[in-house]
């Protein structure tokens, strides 16, 4: 595999131990900058691997009591968002954190992302309070007038105080909200990193959780089980749970895309730690490729995932997709472009340097394509596009993230002839913002 490397000012084999301190002490995407700009200053240490439920220096097995931890306090204003288009409309899903009150609402534009409604409150009679974080964040699915959004619960004593899922429905385009049926069987532990999608006759829903594992002895380290639910009726009633893949990584967000009436999903795998592609033909699920052969392996977590995006018009059997790897040789965000269905995939294109993290793809009406991700420069996350000319080449990335911010996790989707990117932004690591620009 021929990638063109390029250097980086972040030591990224320390980055991704950083990512996964991240995802084990709860802590907010500045401290991770802030650390690794330390780590990197200092260059004393070697890197470790870093593990939850490691074996401890002894060789021993020592299981580890997550309910005894404290988390750190979230940043306050938007700590999840997710973000979708349908039908010239667009539905942007925030998770809100004021005074410690964590909130879930939902706000449209029929515009293109010019003007905004009012929020409409999706977790209205929820009895379970929310746990929201960037890359676990509250997801979104819109199946004509039906809007599902699903979203971890908070459990005290808990590891991590992550909860069973949580479910809100709409049948009136999002305005009013009501709790929905919970599609899962198994409520013993938690249910996070969902992605959903629907096409007004299904609804698909994908999330990780640990149900078949009985003993963290017999775990391996860092995985949990892809799971699938369907509904055909709006989210009423939903299908039995299937797994999809036993053994996947815990911790990394997972894409899932409807088209042509397929079910396609893109997610982190594990021994390596490489993407996964697969589709849900009615209940023939399909384990097609790997998507970049880096062969990463990485026993952590790294909070990686990637983005889907299909041909128009006479390429619209084309799947695109943008996906990391923080392999120490292979580093960064890559675009890929299959045109059998998600069989074999084109040569790994690195978008940027090698020091990106987090992307997402988006295709519209005239088949312009945008790559959007997070990358450093300057000493902190920003947020580039590019997008990708006939020849199959991308233009230089434009930063489209404002100069005194550190921004990160971007999405990306059609508006009108232009795209609407989105992402949250700080200052201080005290406060989140909505960030937002048309490109």
């Amino acid at each position: 595999m021929k990638i063109r490397t390029s250097s980086s000012n972040i030591n990224l084999p320390y980055l991704f131990v950083l990512i996964l301190f991240v995802s084990v002490a709860g802590l907010n995407p500045d401290q991770l900058l802030e650390a690794a700009e330390t780590q990197y200053k200092n260059e004393a240490t070697p890197a470790v691997s870093v593990q939850p439920d490691a074996p401890a220096a002894t060789g021993k097995t020592e299981k580890t009591d997550h309910s005894k931890h404290k988390m750190p306090p979230k940043p306050g204003g938007v700590i999840s968002l997710d973000v979708v288009e349908k039908k010239d409309k667009i539905y942007l899903l925030l998770g809100l954190n004021e005074q410690g009150q964590q909130s879930v609402v939902l706000k449209t534009s029929e515009d293109h992302g010019r003007t905004w409604s009012e929020p409409a409150a999706v977790d209205a009679g929820q009895m379970l309070e929310p746990s929201l974080a960037r890359s676990n964040d509250a997801r979104l699915a819109v199946s004509g007038d039906h809007l599902l959004a699903f979203w971890t619960s908070h459990k005290e004593g808990a590891s991590h105080s992550a909860g069973p899922m949580v479910i809100a429905r709409s049948i009136d385009g999002g305005q009013h909200w009501q709790p929905g049926s919970s599609p899962t069987d198994w409520d013993e532990g938690s249910h996070a990193f969902f992605s959903a999608d629907g096409d007004g006759e299904q609804l698909h829903l994908i999330w990780l959780d640990s149900r078949h594992i009985h003993d963290e002895r017999d775990r391996i380290r860092g995985t949990q089980g892809m799971r699938h639910a369907y509904s055909t009726d709006g989210g009423v009633n939903w299908s039995s749970t299937t797994t999809l893949d036993e053994v996947v990584c815990a911790c990394c967000y997972t894409s899932a895309r409807l088209h042509q009436g397929i079910l396609h999903v893109l997610y982190r795998n594990k021994q390596p730690s490489d993407m996964s592609f697969g589709t849900l033909r009615g209940q023939d699920w399909q384990l097609l490729s790997t998507v970049g052969e880096f062969d990463w392996f990485f026993e952590g977590c790294p909070h990686i995932g990637g983005g889907i995006a299909f041909g128009q018009g006479e390429q619209q059997n084309h799947i695109h997709t943008i996906v990391g790897t923080g392999h120490p040789e292979h580093s960064g965000i890559y675009y890929f472009q299959s045109e059998d269905g998600g069989k074999q995939w084109s040569e790994p294109l690195r978008m940027g340097g090698d020091n990106g993290l987090h992307g997402d793809i988006a295709i519209n009406k005239k088949g312009r394509l945008v790559a959007v991700w997070d990358g450093f420069a300057e000493n902190k996350l920003v947020i580039f596009a590019a997008e990708k000319n006939d020849d199959g080449t991308f233009n230089d990335p434009v930063r489209v993230s404002p100069p005194d911010v550190r921004a990160t996790y971007p999405r990306v989707v059609p508006a009108g002839d232009q795209f609407l990117i989105v992402w949250t932004q700080s200052t201080d690591g005290k406060r989140e913002e909505l960030g937002m620009k048309h490109f």
